[in-house]
């Protein structure tokens, strides 16, 4: 399946680093890495991406990580410091786990503001994967949907979020 279906770092790098040098104005760097991530400067992806059925889906989704990485780095993910705030909970795994859950659907919301059509297809992924947000956690989309919303609402979210926290396992991209 990955060899068949998957989209490899090798061979979506280059297309994935224009997208992102167009998005930034910058010169973020691509790298292959054991998971995906950022630092700020480099967005990690890892060498093949085969989480889906399809080949062009299994790109799409490489593209939504890199746009998700750009949006950490766009949108001020990285502005904020939060190991103090992830220290005052009894499961510091599971408050990051939960910070990383607000943030993305903060960052999807910009997204959707910044690359429509990009969102339309994370959607559609979503959708076809099974994913949903379940009915205790259908407030927070909209209360991190304003332009103005930033890191600080997800990390004061967090208080409410976390004891409705999802059994969520480790996150496929993390910060």
């Amino acid at each position: 399946h990955e060899h068949d279906h998957g989209a490899k770092f090798e061979e979506v790098s280059t297309i994935l680093l224009t997208f992102v040098r167009g998005l930034s104005g910058r010169h973020l760097k691509l790298e292959q890495g054991d998971a995906c991530y950022t630092d700020s400067a480099s967005l990690f992806l890892p060498a093949v991406v085969a989480a889906l059925s399809h080949a062009e889906d299994n790109f799409v989704l490489c593209k939504a990580m890199v746009a998700l990485l750009w949006a950490q780095t766009r949108f001020g993910t990285f502005r904020i410091h939060p190991e103090e705030v992830l220290d005052i909970y009894p499961d510091r795994d599971k408050a990051l786990r939960t910070f990383h859950l607000l943030e993305t659907l903060r960052l999807e919301a910009c997204i959707k503001r910044e690359l429509p059509g990009l969102y339309r297809e994370m959607q559609r992924l979503k959708s076809a994967s099974g994913w949903v947000l379940p009915d205790n956690w259908q407030r927070f989309p909209e209360l991190l949907d304003s332009p103005q919303t930033d890191v600080t609402d997800s990390l004061r979210l967090l208080a409410s979020a976390y004891p409705e926290a999802l059994q969520i396992g480790r996150a496929s991209c993390r910060e």
